[in-house]
């Protein structure tokens, strides 16, 4: 007989008197009727923090429960970044909760940073200023081609392995001079790096350099402008300065962070690696106090640019839309295959302890539908429906 789980999920809530509170909601998996959602609970249970937004499509099966339910029942709570409830019980859009509680306008985006150019951006947007400007020049073929390359690029570097999984890498060990790295998935590495130097190098065409001057030409003095130009210069000054050893962050060294990024990328990952590549690392690692701590500060220099660049992307597609762009096909109108809507691809994106809960459950739940189903086909033809129903949740 299967183990039936219950789920236990703590709701931000808005009162009527807009107040901020939380509540509880638990699910207890034996009371559903359809197998199939049975299996998809339990399976987004497994996989933890990483897909808990997709409990919301669930949320009808959800019952409140007394606030320490959970803790006295030994159930674990898990939480979903940016869900709001009022107090009815009815979802509200994050804008709501923020104007219903700190009374930020709705049409406004909050960018949660001090830097002196993201709060003038913030404050534009929150007055009502149109981020691109009144008035939108039209994009010649080349301006097309530059921000639907970038935006469709930091699409794919959002959703690659290596920047989704959050724990990608990570250092463990007693003391400072015996930390050793471990990467989660080291194939998603040369899979983030072919994308990132699409939007990092020097000759790409839709690099992060050509798409700020592409929006400086075709939305000049606009809020978005200015914006992704202090943008430009920030990432400028932080590729010129010596790198720190991460994650102590203490030591500087005697290079800087364009320098380390290169030496990695293209003398290491994406080229053969030459004997000047590996002198300099080998140099390089002392100054580190060891090849694996120079490594994670690589590691953690080109996480932290790919995120500005995702970051970055959000908006070029907003300015795509703006200017009537087609983000699904390319410059010769053949349509644009997103990798990520590919349903078996979205299971590269797992880690292998994950695919393998997966793999596990579909087997399990193929068996159930076969043993419910009064015409049986053969097992192969319910494994590839269980698989299906999985993956509608990742």
């Amino acid at each position: 007989m299967r183990c039936h789980l219950e789920l236990a999920w703590k709701i931000a809530v808005v009162d009527h008197a807009n107040k901020r509170g939380d509540k509880l909601v638990c699910c207890r998996t034996e009371s559903l009727e359809c197998v199939v959602t049975r299996f998809q609970l339990e399976l987004l249970s497994k996989l933890g923090n990483e897909k808990n937004r997709a409990l919301t499509r669930f949320r009808k099966h959800f019952d409140e429960r007394k606030p320490d339910y959970a803790h006295a029942n030994a159930i674990a709570t898990v939480l979903v970044d940016r869900y709001w409830e009022d107090d009815s019980g009815q979802q509200i859009s994050d804008a709501e909760a923020y104007e219903r509680l700190y009374k930020i306008p709705k049409d406004s985006v909050r960018i949660v940073d001090t830097a002196p150019h993201y709060v003038k951006w913030q404050i534009s947007l929150a007055n009502g200023e149109p981020p691109f400007g009144e008035a939108l020049s039209t994009p010649t073929s080349h301006q097309v081609n530059v921000l639907r390359r970038f935006t469709l690029d930091a699409w794919e570097l959002k959703n690659s392995k290596f920047l989704a999984q959050g724990g990608a890498f990570s250092l463990s060990g007693s003391t400072d001079t015996n930390l050793q790295l471990h990467v989660a998935d080291p194939e998603s590495v040369n899979h983030y790096l072919a994308v990132f130097r699409r939007l990092y190098g020097e000759g790409e065409k839709a690099n992060y350099t050509n798409v700020c001057d592409t929006t400086a030409v075709l939305v000049p003095g606009s809020p978005f402008s200015h914006w992704i130009a202090a943008e430009r210069k920030k990432l400028k000054q932080y590729l010129g300065q010596a790198a720190h050893f991460w994650p102590l962050q203490q030591n500087v060294s005697s290079f800087n962070v364009s320098q380390l990024i290169s030496n990695f990328m293209y003398g290491r990952f994406l080229h053969q690696s030459r004997a000047e590549h590996e002198g300099e690392r080998a140099r390089w690692a002392i100054e580190a106090g060891s090849a694996d701590l120079l490594e994670a500060t690589f590691y953690n220099a080109i996480m932290r640019i790919g995120r500005s660049f995702v970051d970055w992307g959000q908006w070029t597609a907003r300015l795509c839309i703006a200017l009537g762009i087609n983000l699904m096909t390319d410059s010769q109108g053949n349509k644009i295959i997103d990798p990520y809507l590919n349903r078996d691809l979205r299971l590269d994106r797992l880690s292998k302890e994950h695919r393998e809960t997966f793999e596990t459950l579909a087997a399990e739940l193929a068996a159930e539908l076969r043993e419910a189903d009064t015409d049986r086909q053969s097992f192969s033809y319910y494994l590839v429906s269980a698989r299906n129903h999985l993956i509608d949740v990742l």
